[in-house]
């Protein structure tokens, strides 16, 4: 009945789109009038669609617009980061290559934040199923942005943007998985125990330096009872 009614209408219509995968999503957001609430509403209505291209595993889809939207580097170096795990058993060098894209974007993140630590470890995980090298290297650098958010816990990596305009919509994203931290770590001392263990160390928090020990621990202690009962046997 008015232009209000109508931009909120066109908004919602836009984020079911975008949760579906549906490529009109981007159109319904350019029929909304109001600068503001176009702009806000563009920016959870381009994550969603790409999260949700990744999810149905549309990556020649995802590649394509990923350069075309606008999107804050914590979203877009997670966005990267999901998509070149996605690419890499079927295209390493190009896996690669988004992995370095989302580095730069990472490292563009605000420092002392939250969302700089967990982008950093989540790129670090991946980085280390490609080149341990270069998984070791980035370690000290995901270890150094966690040390300077005094809550930083290795568990929770939510972060929401809240987008304003005629209405506010919060957009609410998991940056990395709550196990991340300590999965992490475990496939490290798999590669170096004593490398892993004295990384463990360097983390200036109690919570996060505590994790890192016990899951270090519980893996070696259930690798040893398996090979003692296997040598049983």
């Amino acid at each position: 009945r008015n232009t209000n009614e109508r931009d909120r209408a066109y908004a919602f219509a836009a984020m079911r789109a975008a949760d579906e995968g549906d490529s009109r999503a981007r159109d319904f957001v350019d029929k909304i009038e109001d600068l503001d609430t176009r702009n806000g509403v563009r920016t959870v209505v381009d994550y969603n669609y790409l999260q949700s291209l990744i999810s149905k595993k549309r990556v020649d889809e995802a590649l394509q617009l990923i350069p075309k939207v606008s999107l804050t580097h914590t979203l877009r170096a997670h966005l990267m980061t999901q998509l070149a795990a996605l690419m890499a058993n079927t295209d390493r060098d190009r896996a690669r290559e988004l992995l370095n894209e989302a580095l730069t974007e990472a490292r563009r993140i605000d420092a002392a934040t939250a969302e700089r630590a967990y982008c950093l470890l989540a790129l670090v995980t991946e980085f280390s199923k490609f080149d341990q090298t270069r998984g070791w290297e980035l370690l000290s650098e995901a270890v150094k942005a966690s040390n300077a958010v005094a809550s930083f816990t290795g568990e929770d990596a939510r972060t929401t943007v809240t987008v304003e305009g005629k209405f506010s919509v919060r957009l609410t994203t998991e940056l990395a998985a709550p196990t991340t931290l300590a999965e992490l770590f475990v496939n490290l001392a798999e590669n170096d125990f004593y490398q892993a263990v004295d990384a463990g160390k360097t983390f200036s928090g109690d919570a996060p330096r505590a994790l890192v020990t016990i899951s270090i621990a519980r893996a070696q202690f259930d690798e040893n009872r398996s090979a003692k009962s296997v040598g049983q046997k």
